[in-house]
């Protein structure tokens, strides 16, 4: 790398822009939930904005880790979060509204591409990057 390029700034979810919050309290079990997964974008002036997954826990000896998506995959999962009544409530409509107008626009599907909404959730079943120390 350069010297005069930085790396990329790591995620950071209190400055991050927030899109999607999952459920920090169940109202089926009426108890607090132990982990979940949202999904934030980084704006860094003058490179390219980026999308990703935070997987978090509060269980003993879980960390919470960090999973980076395309934007297509972030549009695809949002949008099948904001068709189902129990994560409707976790969008954060205001800041896809502001920080990704793609969310909105009617994308053509083509059947037999791949390009379905299944596809998109196996991000959440891939195990976290884990960057070696």
């Amino acid at each position: 790398m350069p010297p005069s390029q930085k790396p990329d700034p790591r995620p950071d979810p209190a400055t991050d822009i927030l899109l999607f919050r999952s459920a920090r309290f169940s109202s089926y079990t009426f108890s607090e939930v132990k982990s979940g997964t949202d999904i934030y974008m980084k704006i860094t002036p003058g490179r390219t904005v980026k999308f990703y997954l935070l997987h978090w826990s509060e269980r003993p000896g879980e960390m919470n880790e960090c999973t980076a998506i395309p934007e297509d995959c972030t549009i695809r999962i949002l949008r099948a979060l904001a068709a189902t009544p129990v994560t409707l409530p976790g969008m954060e409509f205001k800041n896809i509204y502001r920080y990704l107008p793609g969310y909105y626009l009617d994308e053509p599907r083509v059947p037999g591409t791949g390009d379905d909404e299944k596809n998109s959730f196996e991000y959440f079943r891939k195990p976290p990057e884990v960057q070696a120390r």
